[in-house]
């Protein structure tokens, strides 16, 4: 009985550190500035650094039909997605975060009722895995 227990303890044990721990490193604010056709096309990408993690906590969507007149969407015709997740649609009433993205690049994808400059923005937290 007590191998067994002695057994048990030592696996779960070695299981809880295999998950490693997150240390908050920065907070990182990103724009990509993109005209957009009526289609769906690439913006842009993120890149998250081998060894960290990011927790996106806020995103947006403004349109453009001059470069210093920004102003918010109210369509259901845009939406972002990163990779094929979809994480804005259309008049910020739908905001898929948080997002949690692992190290690695990212696709960042728009689509719009109109062809016109758009910005899409993020806020991430960064965190380094420490194993």
């Amino acid at each position: 009985m007590k191998n067994i227990l002695l057994i048990l303890a030592i696996a779960f044990s070695s299981a809880s550190f295999a998950q490693g721990n997150l240390q908050f490193n920065q907070v990182i604010n990103g724009e990509m500035v993109a005209i957009v056709p009526v289609s769906s096309t690439v913006i842009g990408s993120i890149t998250v650094p081998a060894g960290k993690v990011w927790k996106i906590e806020a995103v947006s969507l403004i349109s453009s039909t001059s470069p210093n007149e920004w102003e918010a969407l109210g369509s259901n015709n845009y939406q972002v997605f990163i990779d094929n997740l979809n994480v804005f649609h259309g008049n910020a009433q739908y905001k898929k975060t948080p997002i949690w993205l692992s190290a690695g690049t990212y696709s960042v994808k728009a689509r719009s009722g109109s062809s016109q400059n758009y910005s899409f923005s993020y806020s991430a937290i960064e965190c380094n895995v420490v194993p």
